[in-house]
């Protein structure tokens, strides 16, 4: 008798463990809808509500991270984060937004260290190129950063921030043909609608103007560094 009325328990329990973790999925997927209506508030409250049901309910706290990310409370997203990568170590889409907020805040190399991770474990994913690349253009290391856009426009043939900052790049190092190839692909990009485009990724948005005057070398030539200059015939 005793180890019946301990078998229904345990399958109480169980039921129990079931039911939380259906709500924390209901509620997540309400938390996603919101996001990506753009109604940050509600997503966040959402996906409060998925957490309270299950506390290491990790799309949950990615979700919520992206959510203050948006609304600028990098504090409070990399809490979350911080979070998610504790319960799952693994978790490429919180590497790649922690190392975002790193990017951010100029902690140049902690951005690195998670985006490498990030990339070894989703070699798919053009943001994570993308966003490294970017560290490594504040760091002057424009080489690096020049392969790690090129690796973002394989993924994203389309991303038309990783072709003005690669164009930005190859000015760095001397190179004149480079940049303009590049200007030219993100103008006739931004002659298209763009607005898709700039709701993807967090990384690296918002238009840069570049100091070279497209589609005409003799204006390049006045326009670009003066030891590129002198490489000019």
């Amino acid at each position: 008798m005793k180890g019946t009325r301990m078998l229904g328990s345990d399958r109480e329990d169980q039921r129990s463990f079931q039911l939380r973790g259906s709500y924390a999925q209901i509620y997540r997927d309400l938390g996603d809808r919101y996001l990506a209506a753009g109604e940050a508030k509600m997503a966040i409250n959402h996906f409060d509500k998925s957490l309270r049901f299950d506390p290491e309910h990790i799309p949950s706290y990615v979700g919520r991270a992206l959510c203050r990310l948006k609304t600028g409370k990098w504090e409070e997203a990399l809490t979350d984060l911080n979070a998610a990568i504790r319960l799952w170590p693994g978790c490429a889409e919180a590497l790649r937004l922690r190392g975002l907020i790193h990017l951010k805040q100029a902690k140049l190399d902690l951005t690195v260290s998670d985006l490498t991770h990030a990339i070894r474990l989703e070699p798919s994913c053009a943001a994570s190129f993308r966003i490294r690349g970017a560290a490594h253009f504040a760091m002057a290391e424009f080489d690096k950063a020049i392969d790690d856009f090129t690796a973002a426009l394989r993924l994203a043939p389309d991303d038309l921030d990783a072709q003005r900052y690669r164009a930005l790049a190859r000015i760095q190092i001397g190179d004149c043909e480079g940049p303009i190839n590049d200007e030219d692909g993100a103008v006739i990009l931004d002659m298209r609608d763009t607005g898709s485009l700039r709701q993807q990724d967090p990384g690296l948005r918002g238009p840069i103007r570049l100091w070279i005057a497209v589609r005409r070398p003799r204006s390049v030539r006045a326009a670009v560094p003066v030891d590129c200059r002198r490489r000019q015939p």
